[in-house]
């Protein structure tokens, strides 16, 4: 059976748009990955191999002079914060593990938290990965926004026997943002960044 020609121009004016979405979608989605690449280098996503990433960490200016012990063990990544200049803020502690996550090469399954040889907080691999693949540091306009990747850090946060550090979101951003910075200012910080972190 032959089409109209009004069919015919309607298939056709679904294909154009179909085809003009789909690629308005992947130029979309092209230039929001492009903001997670770092013009710099040395902040290339996992890159670093675990046996180098405490050197790397400890010896880069964003840190602020915070001193991390940082071991790869059985496939977990432990990270210990042994000092801190007095001047340095709690939040930069947040900066060094997203830098952590960022570099180190992927070759564990999980984030630890310790506190000399006591682990206090886990977070699994992937998840951390993907938040340190989207944290970019001292480049204007790149980067996923901090609390955003603060919120995704905080849900995913858990003990050590596997329960919630947060409690469940609501599912609102102010309520999620609300959770996430009460959990970071009254559990992850005082328990992990400061719990018996020597100031410089």
């Amino acid at each position: 059976m032959a089409q109209e020609p009004g069919e015919a121009m309607n298939v056709r004016r679904s294909v154009w748009v179909a085809s003009t979405l789909l690629f308005a979608a992947a130029a979309w989605a092209q230039g929001v990955d492009s903001r997670f690449d770092s013009s710099d280098p040395a902040k290339s996503p996992q890159t670093v191999p675990l046996s180098q990433i405490e050197a790397r960490i400890n010896g880069d200016a964003a840190a602020d002079g915070i001193v991390l012990s940082i071991k790869a063990t059985d496939h977990v990544l432990r990270l210990d914060i042994k000092a801190m200049p007095g001047k340095t803020s709690v939040a930069a502690a947040t900066r060094v593990v997203f830098m952590t996550a960022r570099l180190a090469k992927p070759d564990y399954t999980e984030m630890r938290f310790s506190d000399e040889g006591q682990d206090l907080f886990v977070i699994d691999g992937p998840t951390i990965r993907d938040i340190g693949r989207q944290f970019i540091w001292g480049e204007e306009g790149k980067g996923q926004n901090p609390i955003h990747l603060i919120r995704l850090f905080v849900d995913a946060l858990r003990y050590p026997d596997g329960s919630r550090v947060a409690p469940v979101y609501p599912g609102s951003l102010f309520g999620d943002t609300s959770v996430s910075t009460q959990t970071m200012v009254n559990v992850f910080n005082p328990q992990w960044v400061l719990k018996t972190t020597k100031v410089l």
